[in-house]
C-alpha cells in the first residue's frame, strides 16, 4: 500500500530543488548555515531541537566528515531513513541449520587420511581441534575453517581427547597404550606415560586447589589422577616392558571398576554432584567424588546412581549429555533410540526414534532447548526438547561422499551459534539467520568485538563478530539504531572497530584484511579499504586508528602480516581502495596500535616489543622491549621468575597514550604487569632522559594483582588520566587511581587499586570509560565492558552494576535504585582499608623505601589471593594457588643447571645467561607461568628432563616429548 512505499521519486525532486537552491556559492555542498536555511523550517518547525540536536543531525548526514553535505550523502542517508522506516517481513523458517555455502572449496590436502572421532572447541583461540585414526590432530580456524596447523602424534588411532584447562594441557589418549600431554600454546609434546591398558575416554574437572584427570578403559575401570602432584620418580630399570603390570607413575591416583566391559564416555556433572559414566553393560552410573569405595569389594565403588532400565538401553551406551536446563540426561547407544532420562528417578522420560543405525554422538543447544544427535551411518538429527520432534535432518552433503567420508564427530559451538560436523573435515552448519532474533539475556547473538562510547552523539556503539553494529543510549540502556553488513559472507567475521578521529564514522576491520567505513548513523558503507594479500594469508584485521598529518587525513591498521597498512582519506573515494603506504619493521604479530600527535604511530606485538614509527616516513625510530623482570614487586604469576621465564609471556596486548600525562605510554600483557614508558615521543623530555643518552625508558612497573592464571587483555584511561582501568582474560576488572601520577618523578606508589571484580564470565574484549557530565561530576566515570560472553554491561566505577545493554527494562543513570545491582560487585575496597594505613605510616617514615612498599604490594596480592572473588550476576570459581617451589638438587655432582622441559636447553645457574637467550625465548609463544610448575610437578627431579645418558633414553616409560630438545 502507500504506507509502504517509503520515499517517492517526486519527493525526491522536491528535494534535490531545494538542495540547489541553497547551494549559494555553487560549490555541491551545504554547509551548517546552508543547510538550516534549506531545510530548517522542515526539521525543525516546531522550535523544539536545541542547537546541539541540529549539529548532531547535521554530522550524522555529513558521512565524510569534511564539514560539507553533498546531494550524495543528503539522499544517501533520506534513502537509508525511509528504508529502516518500513516494516520487515517475515518468512515462515523451514530448515533449522543451513548447510556451508564454501564447503565445496575445502582443499583435499587438508583431510585427515582416515575419519576423525574426536573433535573439540578451543574457545581462547577460536579454533576447532580434530583427533584421527591417522595419528593426526588438527586445528582449524572458526572464522575461515581453514587448515591452521597438523600435530602428528604418531601411528596410532586417537582414542580420546580433552582439555586441561587450569594447566593449558591438551590430554590425548592413543591406541598404543599411552596417553600424551600437549602445550596448548607451542602444541609441542611435553610428556608421555604408558599405561597399563588403552583409555578409550578421558576426561578433566577442578576440585578445590586439585585438577583432576579420569580415564575409562576397556576392563570398565575408571582411573582418577590428581594432575596437579604430577609423577613419581620411576627409574627405568629395562624390564618394564617383560612385567604383566607397568608400574603406577601417578603420585595420587586411584582405580576403581565401575562398569562389566567398556567405558565409552564419563563427564564431572556438578549438579548431579558426581562422575557420570556410560558403558557397554548398558548402564549409565552416578557416583560421587571422592570415589567411595565397596566395603565387600576394594576394586569397586559404590555408585550414587545407576540409570538402567527395561524402557531404556538393552545393548550398549556410547554416548550421553547432561540438559542443565531441564535437567535431565540425554543418552544414545546401539538401538537407533536416543533415551532421554530423568536422573533423580533413574527411569527414561522419552525415546526419540528416526535414526536407521546407531547412536554415535549427542549434543546439547540449550539455548533452543535442543538435542543434536550423530548416528553411525552419519546422519544428523535435530531434536526438539519442548516436543520431541525432529525438527531436521542432516547428511554430510554431496562434496563429501564424493569423496568417500561420512561424519563421525561433531560439536555444538553456541557462541557462534553454529554445528561443526566432522569426517576427513570439518562441515559447519549455521543456524538460519531467520531463526536467530534478540534476546534479553545478551546483548549480541554473536561475541562482541568492540564497545565505544562516541562523545559527540552521546552514544555508545556496539560491534559484534558477526557485523551487526547497535547504537544505544547509555543513560537508558535503549536502542537507537541496528544495522549489519549486507554485503557479508558467512566467512566473514569482524575482529576490530574505531572512530575516526572526529567520532563522525565508524571503522570495522575483518579476518580478511577489510576496513569498511560506514555512517553508523544510518549503516551507509562510504567505502572500503584493502591490502595485499599476504603469502601466509594473515590477513585479520587487529588494530585500528586514524590521523591526520599537515592538510591529509589517514586511516591506519594493523595486521597479522606485520605490517601496518595506511589509506588516504579522501572525500571523493567511493567503492574499494588501496593503501597510500604499508610500514614494516615489526618482527612478530601486531596486537594492538595507537597514535598520538604530532606524527607518532605505536604498536604492541606478541614478542613483547613495542614500536614506534614516524608516519611520514615509514620508518621505525625506537624500539621498546618487555623482556626484564620487573623491578618493583613480584610478578603475579610467580615470585623469582628469571628473564627467560618472565619473556615467555610479554606479548603486549595494548598500548595507550597518557595524553594528559606528557604523553607517558601504558602497555599491558601476557606477564600482568601494567608498564609506563616515557621517551623522546614525549612534548616535554623527562628529566631521567636529560641526563641520559637514552631514547627511552621504562619508568615505572606495576603488578596489576589480577588473579595469576589470567593475563591482561585491555586498558583505557579517562580523558584527563586520573583513572586508569585494567581487564584479564577471565572477565576481571581493576580500577586505578593514577590522578598522583608525576611523569617528572614516576613511582609505582602513585598507582593506587580502587576496585577490583568480575565483570563477565569469558574473557574481555573491550572496556570504554563514559566521562561524568558537566553538570554532575560528582558521579564519576562509568565503564563500558564487552566480552566474548556477548555481553555488554555499563558499570559504575566501583563496581556497581547499571545494567546491560538490551535487557528488558531501562535504566536510569542518574538514578542508583534503577540500576541492575544495588551494591558494589568490589572485592578489594576491605582488604585495602587494612593496608592503606600501612603504606601511609611507611612513606611517612622512610620516604622512597621501595623495598617496604614491595613487601606491602606483596602482602595486598597474597591477601586477594585468599578472597574469592565474587558477582552479581556471575558464578565465579576461587582462584587456585601456585604450587610451592620445589626443593633443588645441590647435591648432585655435575648439576649445576636445570633442564627447560619445554625446550631441553641447559640453563646454568651460576654463569651469566646468553646474550641471545631473550631473543631465542621470544620465538616461543606466550605461556603462563603456572606451565613451568605443572611441567615440573609431572616430573619434579627432571628423571626424564634429558640430562641421562642418551643409552637409557629409550628404556624410558615416561619422556618429554620435546622434538627439539638438546642432548636427546
Amino acid at each position: 500500500g502507500e504506507g509502504d512505499a517509503g520515499i517517492t521519486l517526486e519527493q525526491i525532486l522536491a528535494l534535490k530543488e531545494r538542495f540547489d537552491s541553497a547551494d549559494q556559492d555553487g560549490g555541491g555542498s551545504l554547509d551548517m548555515q546552508e543547510f538550516m536555511d534549506a531545510f530548517g523550517s522542515i526539521i525543525n518547525k516546531d522550535g523544539s531541537m536545541t542547537q546541539e540536536q541540529i549539529a548532531r543531525l547535521f554530522m550524522q548526514i555529513d558521512a565524510n566528515s569534511d564539514g560539507g553535505i553533498d546531494w550524495n550523502e543528503f539522499s544517501t542517508y533520506m534513502l537509508m531513513e525511509s528504508q529502516s522506516s518500513g516494516t520487515v517481513k517475515t518468512h515462515q523458517v523451514a530448515n533449522f541449520f543451513l548447510p556451508d555455502p564454501l564447503g565445496k572449496k575445502a582443499d583435499p590436502d587438508w583431510f585427515h587420511r582416515e575419519s576423525a572421532d574426536c573433535m573439540l572447541i578451543d574457545s581462547v583461540g577460536g579454533q576447532y581441534l580434530t583427533a584421527s585414526k591417522d595419528g593426526t590432530m588438527r586445528l582449524w580456524t572458526a572464522s575461515s575453517m581453514q587448515l591452521a596447523k597438523t600435530i602428528v602424534t604418531g601411528q596410532s588411532w586417537i582414542l580420546a581427547i580433552c582439555w586441561l584447562t587450569r594447566s593449558a594441557r591438551l590430554v590425548v589418549s592413543t591406541a598404543d597404550r599411552k596417553i600424551r600431554f600437549y602445550d596448548v600454546h607451542t602444541w609441542e609434546q611435553v610428556v608421555e606415560v604408558q599405561l597399563q591398558s588403552p583409555a578409550f575416554c578421558v576426561c578433566s574437572w577442578t576440585y578445590g586447589e586439585a585438577e583432576l584427570l579420569a580415564m575409562g578403559n576397556e576392563k570398565g575401570e575408571v582411573t582418577v589422577i590428581d594432575i596437579s602432584k604430577g609423577l613419581k620418580e620411576v627409574r627405568p630399570t629395562g624390564k618394564e616392558k617383560k612385567q604383566k603390570k607397568r608400574p603406577d607413575y601417578w603420585n595420587d591416583s586411584v582405580t576403581k571398576v565401575v562398569h562389566d566391559g567398556f567405558i565409552e564416555q564419563m563427564e564431572m556433572v556438578e549438579d548431579l554432584g558426581g562422575l557420570v559414566t556410560c558403558g557397554a553393560d548398558s548402564a549409565i552410573v552416578i557416583f560421587e567424588y571422592p570415589l567411595q569405595s565397596d566395603p565387600n569389594h576394594k576394586d569397586k565403588i559404590i555408585p550414587r546412581r545407576i540409570l538402567k532400565h527395561a524402557r531404556g538401553h538393552q545393548k550398549g551406551v556410547k554416548c550421553f549429555q547432561w540438559v542443565q536446563s531441564h535437567k535431565l540426561i540425554v543418552s544414545g547407544g546401539l538401538e537407533r533410540q536416543v533415551v532421554i532420562w530423568n536422573p533423580y528417578t533413574c527411569k527414561p522420560v522419552v525415546s526419540l526414534d528416526g535414526h536407521q543405525s546407531g547412536i554415535a554422538q549427542v549434543q546439547v543447544n540449550a539455548e533452543f532447548e535442543q538435542v543434536i544427535s550423530l548416528s553411525t551411518d552419519g546422519v544428523v538429527k535435530v531434536w526438539d526438547l519442548r516436543n520431541n520432534e525432529c525438527l531436521q535432518s542432516l547428511s554430510e552433503g554431496e562434496n563429501l561422499r564424493e569423496k568417500g567420508a561420512r561424519n563421525t564427530s561433531m560439536v555444538y559451538d553456541a557462541a557462534r551459534h553454529r554445528l561443526i560436523t566432522c569426517g576427513l573435515c570439518p562441515h559447519k552448519w549455521t543456524i538460519n539467520p531467520q531463526i536467530l532474533t534478540s534476546t534479553t539475556d545478551v546483548t549480541h547473538r554473536s561475541p562482541v568485538v568492540a564497545a565505544l562510547y562516541n562523545k559527540n552523539f552521546g552514544h555508545v556503539v556496539t560491534v559484534a563478530e558477526d557485523s551487526e553494529v547497535t547504537i544505544w543510549k547509555p543513560t537508558t540502556g535503549n536502542q537507537v539504531f541496528n544495522f549489519v553488513d549486507q554485503d557479508r559472507d558467512a566467512e566473514t567475521f569482524l575482529s576490530a572497530a574505531a572512530f575516526d578521529d572526529n567520532g563522525r564514522r565508524l571503522l570495522t576491520g575483518d579476518h580478511h584484511g577489510r576496513v569498511r567505513v560506514w555512517n553508523f548513523s544510518n549503516g551507509a558503507c562510504i567505502k572500503t579499504l584493502v591490502k595485499p594479500t599476504d603469502a601466509y594469508r594473515r590477513q585479520e584485521i587487529t588494530g585500528l586508528t586514524m590521523y591526520q598529518y599537515e592538510e591529509t587525513r589517514f586511516f591506519a591498521a594493523s595486521s597479522w602480516d606485520r605490517k601496518i597498512s595506511v589509506w588516504v582519506d579522501d572525500s571523493n573515494d567511493s567503492g574499494t581502495v588501496d593503501p597510500f603506504l604499508q610500514i614494516g619493521g615489526n618482527d612478530d604479530d601486531i596486537l594492538t596500535i595507537a597514535f598520538t600527535y604530532p606524527k607518532i604511530l605505536a604498536t604492541g606485538a606478541s614478542d613483547g616489543c613495542i614500536n614506534m614509527f614516524d608516519i611520514e616516513s615509514g620508518a621505525r625510530r625506537l624500539s621498546m622491549a618487555c623482556t626484564k623482570p620487573p623491578s618493583t614487586g613480584n610478578t603475579p604469576r610467580q615470585t623469582g621468575s628469571t628473564t627467560a621465564e618472565l619473556s615467555n609471556m610479554q606479548y603486549v596486548e595494548k598500548v595507550i597514550f597518557l595524553e594528559q600525562r606528557n604523553k607517558t605510554v601504558v602497555s599491558v600483557g601476557g606477564d600482568g604487569h601494567i608498564r609506563f614508558w616515557e621517551g623522546v615521543w614525549m612534548e616535554q623530555s623527562p628529566p631521567s632522559l636529560q641526563s641520559s643518552m637514552l631514547m627511552s625508558r621504562l619508568a615505572v612497573v606495576v603488578p596489576s594483582g589480577h588473579w595469576p592464571e589470567f593475563g591482561l587483555v585491555e586498558t583505557d584511561s579517562d580523558d584527563a588520566n586520573k583513572v586508569l582501568v585494567t581487564c584479564d582474560e577471565g572477565g576481571y576488572i581493576k580500577v586505578w587511581d593514577i590522578s598522583g601520577y608525576d611523569w617528572q618523578a614516576p613511582s609505582a606508589s602513585q598507582v593506587r587499586a580502587t576496585a577490583f571484580w568480575r565483570a563477565h564470565s569469558l574473557t574481555i574484549s573491550a572496556v570504554n570509560l563514559i566521562p561524568a557530565p558537566a553538570d554532575n561530576p560528582e558521579r564519576g566515570v562509568l565503564l563500558l565492558t564487552a566480552s566474548a560472553d556477548k555481553r555488554v554491561l555499563l558499570w559504575s566505577a566501583d563496581g556497581v552494576l547499571v545494567g546491560q545493554f538490551g535487557q528488558a527494562s531501562p535504566w536510569d543513570v542518574e538514578n542508583p535504585s534503577t540500576w541492575a545491582a544495588g551494591h558494589s560487585s568490589d572485592i578489594l575496597s576491605d582488604v585495602l582499608q587494612g593496608l592503606f594505613s600501612v603504606m601511609s605510616d611507611a612513606k611517612a617514615g622512610e620516604d622512597g623505601d621501595d623495598e617496604e612498599e614491595r613487601d606491602i604490594l606483596r602482602e595486598l596480592d597474597d591477601r586477594l589471593r585468599k578472597k574469592p572473588s565474587s558477582s552479581v550476576q556471575f558464578k565465579v570459581s576461587p582462584m587456585k594457588q601456585l604450587p610451592a617451589e620445589l626443593p633443588s638438587r645441590k647435591g648432585k655432582k655435575g648439576r649445576d643447571y636445570e633442564v627447560d622441559l619445554l625446550t631441553g636447553d641447559r640453563v646454568y645457574k651460576n654463569a651469566p645467561p646468553k646474550k641471545n637467550a631473550v631473543g631465542e625465548e621470544r620465538q616461543r609463544p606466550p605461556m603462563s607461568q603456572y606451565l613451568k610448575h605443572f611441567a615440573k610437578k609431572l616430573d619434579p627431579d627432571n628423571v626424564v628432563g634429558g640430562t641421562r645418558d642418551e643409552k637409557d633414553a629409550n628404556a624410558r616409560e615416561v619422556r618429554v616429548g620435546t622434538p627439539n630438545a638438546k642432548g636427546q
